[in-house]
């Protein structure tokens, strides 16, 4: 046993310091319109500017998947109000995609700083990266020194946008501390010593689960060391406006979403109360059109 009265220290409750404290309206009003926008392949702006009223497309990248089944995107972004670069990626949106995803859950490889990803979520994101978002990014970061980066993504790219976050740092793109990493249904991306390094590197680093999402259960965390990242920040109910979440202060708590029994896809579908999809096509409008 640990002090904290834990068999393993990487699950002790560790505090977050208050100037990096989730923010339920950033995350509604900005990183989620964001991530949506990297799903909106016919016109990311209006996505973009519900994020950042005057933000500005930089790159928008679309490929096809190493099968040709399906697509990869992500965006860069920049608003000069917000003082942010941003970067977002689509996630998963077929069930060819899906499969693929779990026949690669069992090979993982090396991150530069320790630890180890899921081969499958890192090889993604490179190839994105590699097609113009790595140029995008640095061009913008010598145009805006100072500016902090807003990473995320949904799905899968919660994944690919924590494997970034770590690529922002490694490649010395940026300081850890001017990154802000929010994530919706993420995998377990890596193992736990990745996910030790990932805590220990950055101090607004959010991922935010619905309810009985199933996604952010697998790979499942006996299988070959997958282990979450901190902070989850768990809604239990239908995540309208003002309703109360969780935040768990441990990697793999087990009084947040891993309590649950009956997970399911519904749930992460649905995020804030709207499917992704219909706030896709309502421009990234919380109201419905009538």
């Amino acid at each position: 046993m640990t002090d904290c009265g834990i068999i393993r220290k990487a699950d002790c409750p560790l505090e977050i310091d208050p100037k990096y404290a989730y923010n339920d309206s950033f995350a509604r009003y900005a990183m989620y319109p964001l991530a949506a926008a990297a799903a909106a392949e016919k016109d990311s702006r209006p996505c973009l500017q519900k994020a950042a009223s005057d933000a500005k497309l930089r790159r928008y990248v679309i490929v096809p998947s190493f099968t040709n089944k399906t697509l990869y995107a992500g965006l860069v972004a920049v608003s000069e109000e917000k003082k942010a670069i941003m970067l977002a990626f689509r996630g998963t949106d077929s069930i060819e995609q899906f499969y693929d995803e779990g026949v690669m859950m069992m090979s993982l490889r090396d991150m530069k700083r320790g630890g180890k990803v899921n081969r499958y979520y890192y090889e993604t994101f490179k190839y994105i990266w590699k097609e113009g978002l790595e140029k995008a990014v640095v061009e913008s970061r010598k145009l805006y020194p100072n500016y902090e980066f807003w990473v995320t993504g949904i799905s899968l790219g919660g994944a690919m946008a924590t494997v970034a976050a770590n690529v922002l740092v490694n490649e010395g793109i940026s300081e850890a501390k001017n990154i802000k990493l929010v994530t919706f249904g993420e995998p377990r991306t890596g193992n736990q010593q990745f996910s030790e390094i990932h805590d220990k590197t950055f101090p607004y680093t959010y991922r935010i689960t619905h309810a009985q999402d199933v996604v952010p259960h697998i790979p499942p965390k006996l299988l070959f060391g997958y282990y979450h990242h901190r902070y989850e920040v768990w809604y239990n109910n239908d995540m309208r406006p003002g309703k109360k979440y969780k935040i768990c202060l441990s990697p793999e708590d087990c009084e947040c979403s891993n309590s649950g029994i009956n997970y399911d896809i519904p749930d992460h579908m649905s995020y804030f109360n709207i499917f992704t999809f219909k706030f896709i096509d309502n421009d990234c409008n919380y109201e419905q059109k009538s």
